[in-house]
């Protein structure tokens, strides 16, 4: 745990370094060195609007309220992995359309109605090519790409708030989960471990060996 030397050392640096305070200050400037021409560069494919995009990361900080480099980062991330699922999302639709113009002409397709004409797309996709499958894996490694940024930013957030009041960070450390978190360690020679107690167990007397008998002596004999 932090002493308390430290948490008011963190919480007069993150007063120098929160930005702007008021919405408006923080609409003015968040996300300024990212918007539009680097994700036109790196981002935005032939076809695609940049100026959904930029409407798109303008509501995701009108949502959650960036209010340093780090969680304009994690915005920036949900930004990216949302484009990119809806992508993901219109390319699966254009392949189903493309695999439909490519099989109209067969009978036994044409005949189907619409819900066995997908899953006949599908069918015959799972057994050759595997597309669909591969648009559901990136769709779903977008989803954990939210998730993360999201629960970091919330994470971020708690932390600054925390510096700006280091007393709920005093009485509560697990609050915003940055509790260490140690794990049981096993012993590495399980031969070596110390013996708490042996127990004995006692045996029963043994019967007492009865002694010799003593042999007769023959009368006239010396004893």
């Amino acid at each position: 745990m932090s002493s308390q030397r430290q948490i008011e050392a963190n919480r007069l640096n993150a007063q120098k370094s929160t930005g702007p305070t008021t919405p408006e200050g923080r609409a003015a400037v968040s996300l300024n060195g990212l918007k539009y021409g680097l994700y036109a560069e790196t981002l935005i494919l032939p076809g695609e609007d940049p100026a959904a995009f930029d409407a798109l990361l303008d509501r995701l900080d009108a949502e959650h309220q960036p209010a340093t480099p780090t969680e304009e980062g994690f915005v920036s991330q949900i930004a990216m992995a949302t484009w990119r699922r809806a992508r993901i999302q219109r390319m699966e639709v254009a392949y189903y359309k493309s695999q439909h113009k490519e099989l109209i002409g067969y009978k036994s397709y044409s005949e189907l109605d619409d819900t066995g004409r997908l899953a006949r797309i599908a069918a015959r996709d799972a057994a050759a090519n595997k597309v669909l499958d591969s648009f559901g894996r990136q769709e779903a490694r977008q989803d954990r790409a939210i998730k993360s940024a999201v629960n970091e930013l919330r994470r971020c957030r708690a932390y600054r708030q925390t510096l700006d009041n280091p007393d709920n960070h005093a009485k509560d450390p697990e609050a915003i989960g940055f509790a260490l978190q140690v794990d049981p360690v096993e012993p590495k020679n399980p031969s070596t471990a110390k013996i708490i107690s042996i127990e004995t167990t006692r045996q029963p007397d043994s019967a007492p060996i009865p002694a010799p008998e003593e042999c007769p002596v023959p009368k006239g004999q010396l004893a």
